[in-house]
């Protein structure tokens, strides 16, 4: 092992104040796909759905353009569901 790696932890919450304003209209299932581009960028990959406007953008590891959405005023929830690995982040909690 190199003795340069410092590795992290990511300790996952159990709640989150932005709970309430998650959309109650989600999409279904089969209209969610790996494939379903960036609406910002079009990047295909690294994608998350915004939880409160259901909206699509790539991951802060990509292109950022969740990132973006996620800190203009207009959009109250600041969560984001990612297509990779189905956790969810909240823009709020995340430094």
């Amino acid at each position: 092992m190199d003795d340069d790696f410092a590795g992290f932890e990511v300790t996952p919450l159990t709640w989150s104040p932005l709970l309430s304003f998650v959309s109650q209209d989600l999409p279904p299932p089969e209209a969610l796909s790996m494939s379903t581009p960036c609406e910002q960028c079009g990047l295909v990959g690294d994608n998350m759905l915004c939880l409160g406007d259901n909206r699509v953008f790539c991951g802060r590891y990509a292109n950022g353009c969740m990132a973006a959405h996620v800190t203009q005023d207009s959009v109250a929830c600041k969560m984001a569901l990612s297509f990779l690995d189905i956790s969810i982040w909240d823009y709020v909690q995340v430094t």
